[in-house]
């Protein structure tokens, strides 16, 4: 997919295993400008924010996190 990032996660929990495919179905497979333009307010929209427990909140934010400085590092100069 040439400057595209491609991103995978697994998790034993059913519940991180959602979150991971929602965060990968929105990141994964763009380019770095793209994911870098791309705000994770989807997690608001949806009214997913409300319903996650502190820890399963943070780790999420570290992932989105996570892809964002990964496609930081890779942006075009």
């Amino acid at each position: 997919m040439g400057d595209h990032l491609e991103f995978a996660a697994v998790s034993d929990s059913s519940i991180v295993s959602g979150l991971v495919y929602l965060v990968l179905r929105v990141y994964s497979g763009r380019t770095p400008a793209e994911i870098l333009a791309t705000e994770p307010t989807f997690i608001d929209a949806i009214g997913l924010k409300k319903h996650l427990s502190v820890t399963r909140s943070n780790g999420l934010m570290a992932l989105i996190q996570r892809i964002r400085t990964s496609a930081a590092t890779n942006a075009a100069p």
